[in-house]
């Protein structure tokens, strides 16, 4: 949130402003696309020791490393998976989280 309001150049808790609330959750989904296709996973996930890579084993391209991002920030695609422990997000980015 703190970020968000630095890039818009206003108080984060402002009320009644939609795009200011929405903000967080876009800059979340930026850095999740940019560290998972440059870094292989986003800060939270390389800090605990997780990377993000294709099913073949090959990083994520920035394409998929997005459509991931705005599933993750739908919510529910995390919430339901297989039994590999795959939600509908690392499904359809044909993508899979591996502890290194």
């Amino acid at each position: 949130m703190l970020v968000a309001s630095v890039l818009l150049g206003q108080a984060f808790r402002e009320v009644g402003n939609a795009y200011a609330q929405l903000a967080p959750l876009a800059v979340f989904a930026l850095e999740v696309t940019v560290l998972t296709s440059l870094l292989g996973g986003s800060a939270g996930q390389l800090l605990v020791g997780v990377t993000v890579r294709r099913m073949d084993g090959s990083a994520l391209d920035p394409m998929r490393a997005l459509g991931r991002a705005l599933l993750i920030c739908l919510v529910i695609p995390p919430v339901i998976y297989n039994p590999d422990q795959r939600g509908l997000h690392d499904l359809a980015a044909d993508s899979i989280a591996l502890r290194r």
